[in-house]
């Protein structure tokens, strides 16, 4: 099955990001529209997949779509310092904005934004990478939903035991089988490492490090996936 955007260059980057939950499958497109971007939802329906919904920003060169997670009817999409949470409605079988984009300033500007990496956990969280924070070692922020308001909190903030790492939470996996556990990994010196962290109690928690296992190795964790 080939997938295919129904208005997409090739300068538009379809595919640039994607994830699957289940039937669903999310495509970003980073650079649709002049780096504007737009998400494509794509819902299986016995052997065929259907475009079940679009997302776009009104924002010139936010680069909306450069991340994108999927978990049961939750979809996270990731702009230069944003990201924008949308939710499925049964009755009327659509997605809808979940309340306003969660922004974070602190290194917007930076190539490196926040919202670099996105990965939705269970059915209320979310981590956001910011590989620029913290004087560029890097951070991600963990949020969780309140289930009285559907706002997400910012829960913590989580960065390596060793600072002097570089880009921690350049890109973000969660577990297929057990979302307890997530790896995020770092550009360090260009060659790169992948840290485990547990969730202990509601926090965050560094497991294990996986260093590159050869030096000639220039972007090790340059992608991740953890099941």
């Amino acid at each position: 099955v080939v997938l295919e955007a129904d208005v997409c260059s090739k300068k538009g980057r379809f595919g640039f990001s994607v994830d699957v939950d289940g039937n669903v499958i999310v495509v970003g497109a980073s650079n649709v529209k002049d780096v504007t971007g737009a998400v494509y939802v794509y819902r299986r329906n016995d052997t065929m997949w259907v475009k079940e919904a679009k997302f776009e920003s009104s924002k010139e060169m936010d680069r909306f779509g450069r991340d994108v997670s999927v978990r049961q009817d939750r979809i996270a999409v990731a702009s230069k310092g944003s990201v924008t949470l949308y939710d499925f409605v049964p009755t009327s079988k659509s997605w809808m904005q979940a309340g306003v984009s969660i922004v974070n300033e602190e290194c917007a500007s930076s190539e490196y934004w926040f919202g670099y990496s996105i990965a939705l956990v269970g059915t209320s969280g979310l981590l956001i990478g910011c590989p620029s924070g913290n004087n560029s070692v890097g951070t991600v922020r963990y949020f969780t939903r309140d289930p009285s308001t559907g706002e997400y909190i910012e829960q913590q903030i989580v960065s390596p035991f060793d600072q002097t790492v570089a880009r921690f939470g350049s890109r973000i996996s969660v577990d297929t089988d057990d979302e307890n556990v997530v790896a995020i990994s770092t550009e360090e010196k260009r060659k790169g490492s992948v840290f485990l962290f547990t969730l202990v109690e509601d926090k965050w928690v560094e497991a294990a490090r996986i260093r590159s296992p050869d030096d000639g190795i220039t972007s090790f964790g340059g992608d991740i996936a953890v099941s």
